[in-house]
């Protein structure tokens, strides 16, 4: 697809009448003065959580003197110590026209209207990526998509990065050329904690025992919406696990949110568990005693909490087609299977000081900056940044 093309739709969103009638309110909106305020947004309003829940907890432990504006779609979810708006709604744009921050972890609309004064941390929803995005597949994007993304990244202030990796794709991929912070990934800090207290908590909400281990089963989503490629025989899975680990196992699927009104479409019993349900990944990350996955960005969150990782992917031609890797998934530090009798075999001969070294080899070669205390570092930026 030609520029001419996608900015030719680029005009025709600008003009669309949601857009027209949210820009005009925006501009009306920015007569009244900007307050000490800041609005929190995470997956377009479906979650609570990921980069802009860690900045927002970090804010609130340090009791800092700024109300608090989280845009949900479901208003009635009561978040401690902020106010819930509906997001998408006019008040929500009156909170975004007059706060002092914004954080968000998805593109704003090339209609948002960003005022001087006010500071935008794009907190981007993953760290070092296996599916390639943004520009690097710019001719696979909607074009509208495009030109949010173009708009977001030139209203943004400041980026989150966990690696020289990412600094380099925020460079070609993003549109971007402003700040970088290169202190991790504020959602990653939970993954250089003790596992303990996850594991309780998790364990905990989902009624399971002390003893029980977890397999966090998460794979990322297909354009089609299929579920075909997600049929791990479950079953035979516990059996591998017992045979090789011993003890008793729990399953939790968790879908990617696009897949998310599909969940139904797993059959949940005393093995297998929804998931899908839980809101903070990251807890079921560290909480879990091995991820297995397919292209989901989460391998390497497990890879940086020390959990055990193992790919399941049974379509990795008809996925290369649709989105481009950024890496050789036969070279990754994780196992790697193509079909249930691989991913018993995986499991039977997984060797953990070969799966460190190669871990380690893997961190070293893309230069992951030390993590753990993202979300003060980012905090204390908005803060200097804003004074």
């Amino acid at each position: 697809m030609s520029e001419k093309v996608i900015n030719r739709n680029w005009l025709k969103q600008k003009i669309s009448f949601r857009g027209m009638v949210g820009h005009f309110f925006m501009r009306c909106c920015c007569l009244f003065p900007i307050k000490k305020k800041i609005v929190f947004c995470s997956f377009y309003g479906e979650y609570c959580n990921d980069n802009p829940k860690a900045i927002f907890d970090e804010m609130m432990r340090q009791d800092l003197d700024y109300e608090y504006i989280w845009l949900m779609k479901d208003p009635s979810i009561a978040i401690q110590g902020a106010k819930v708006i509906r997001a998408n709604s006019f008040l929500a744009l009156y909170q975004l026209a007059t706060a002092k921050v914004w954080v968000d972890n998805a593109r704003k609309r090339n209609w948002i209207i960003k005022r001087k004064g006010q500071y935008y941390v794009q907190a981007w929803h993953a760290g070092i990526s296996m599916k390639k995005v943004e520009k690097d597949v710019w001719n696979k994007l909607d074009p509208v998509y495009v030109s949010h993304a173009k708009h977001d990244s030139n209203m943004a202030d400041l980026f989150l990065s966990n690696s020289k990796w990412m600094n380099q794709l925020y460079r070609r991929a993003f549109w971007y050329d402003g700040e970088i912070l290169e202190k991790g990934l504020p959602r990653e800090d939970a993954l250089f904690q003790e596992s303990q207290l996850f594991e309780r908590k998790v364990k905990k909400y989902y009624g399971f025992s002390e003893e029980v281990k977890i397999v966090l089963y998460a794979p990322t989503f297909r354009n089609s919406g299929s579920m075909d490629c997600y049929r791990i025989d479950f079953e035979e899975l516990e059996k591998e696990l017992k045979r090789r680990w011993g003890g008793e196992w729990k399953i939790l699927v968790r879908l990617h949110p696009n897949l998310k009104e599909k969940k139904d479409q797993i059959r949940y019993d005393e093995l297998v568990w929804d998931g899908s349900e839980y809101e903070e990944m990251s807890d079921l990350v560290m909480a879990c005693d091995m991820l297995i996955t397919d292209y989901s960005s989460c391998m390497f969150d497990a890879m940086l909490a020390e959990k055990k990782v193992i790919l399941y992917a049974v379509d990795i031609e008809d996925y290369i087609k649709e989105r481009d890797l950024y890496f050789d998934i036969e070279k990754l530090p994780f196992p790697l299977a193509k079909s249930n009798q691989e991913l018993k075999e995986k499991i039977v001969t997984f060797d953990s000081l070969t799966y460190k070294d190669a871990v380690g080899n893997f961190v070293k070669k893309n230069e992951f900056f030390a993590g753990g205390k993202a979300s003060a570092e980012v905090v204390n930026k908005i803060m200097r940044s804003i004074s």
